[in-house]
């Protein structure tokens, strides 16, 4: 059988203008022309709308090498791939079943997530493969300003882990989790992930964990004063930032105002900032009220208020 070179051709020509008219305005479509000079568009062909039993081929006006799209009509994957920029073909590729619609663009370019036999990975435009096809799940890119994109990605059945763009990974991969969190704790970024014993965290500029896995059950990020209030499972909490190791360890911490915190130790309640140094004693029983920048705490027949810096304001008997 023969191609049908004409319906190829027509199909090929058009499928970037049809599909940018379908979604812009006469007026926004004339804005965009003007400033498409680096825009990106995918579109795929499945390979059983062309027969690849004939050495004679397609030829197409809008495709600058016809060899190389007959070798990738011959390859292994189930579609046709063209990758555009500027409206025209700048990449044919066979190898694949599926490409992602959603292109990622980094700052050294835009990269095209590929699917083949079930495991996904990433390609640059030029069809360089970007990121191993070892992947059974892409879930998403995550913006990281010191370093380029990183990508959350899941390995067989053994978990999510972050690698970097070039496929380098800098997580492992037996963290089951449903969501991660990026944060930065002065000009270090760090990512907070479920594992399968708890929560832990990533140091993305040293490349490793902050913590023994299954050292905490749950961590949170207080950015405002760079630190990690940590619990452990047997409900012990630390204050962790680059000023206090977390040795204290505390039946309960509730944060107060940026570094202030109200502690508990064996029932016996008081306050301490993020550095770990002790504001006001844990001496007292019971909280009454806080409000403007005070707490009042109660001690047997003692009432005493403290400002948040540990300032005494005043007590009496009762």
């Amino acid at each position: 059988m023969s191609y049908d070179k004409k319906y190829f051709e027509s199909v090929i020509s058009k499928i970037f203008d049809d599909e940018i008219k379908k979604v812009l305005s006469s007026d926004e479509l004339e804005k965009f022309q003007k400033i498409n000079n680096n825009t990106y568009y995918i579109k795929s062909f499945n390979k059983s709308l062309f027969e690849t039993d004939q050495e004679s081929f397609l030829e197409n006006s809008k495709l600058k090498n016809s060899t190389i799209l007959h070798e990738q009509l011959l390859d292994k994957g189930n579609v046709i791939t063209v990758i555009y920029k500027n409206s025209k073909p700048i990449t044919v590729d066979g190898r694949w079943d599926k490409i992602e619609e959603n292109i990622l663009l980094t700052k050294n370019g835009p990269y095209f997530g590929v699917y083949k036999d079930g495991t996904g990975g990433f390609i640059t435009e030029s069809g360089k493969i970007k990121v191993s096809i070892t992947y059974t799940n892409i879930k998403e890119a995550i913006d990281n300003p010191l370093s380029d994109k990183l990508l959350w990605l899941q390995r067989d059945n053994n978990g999510y882990g972050v690698v970097t763009i070039g496929g380098r990974n800098q997580t492992s991969f037996n963290h089951l989790r449903e969501n991660i969190t990026l944060f930065k704790f002065v000009a270090k970024e760090y990512i907070k992930l479920q594992t399968g014993e708890g929560e832990n965290v990533f140091d993305l500029a040293n490349k490793k964990y902050l913590f023994d896995d299954g050292q905490y059950s749950s961590v949170d990020i207080h950015e405002d004063s760079h630190t990690l209030i940590c619990k452990d499972f047997e409900n012990k909490y630390s204050i962790i930032n680059e000023n206090s190791s977390g040795d204290i360890k505390f039946d309960s911490v509730n944060k107060l105002a940026k570094g202030v915190y109200q502690v508990m130790i064996d029932k016996k309640i008081g306050l301490v900032d993020s550095k770990g140094n002790t504001l006001v004693d844990l001496i007292y029983e019971r909280v009454l009220f806080v409000n403007d920048n005070i707490i009042t705490f109660k001690n047997n027949t003692i009432v005493e208020s403290f400002s948040f810096s540990g300032e005494l304001l005043g007590g009496k008997h009762e």
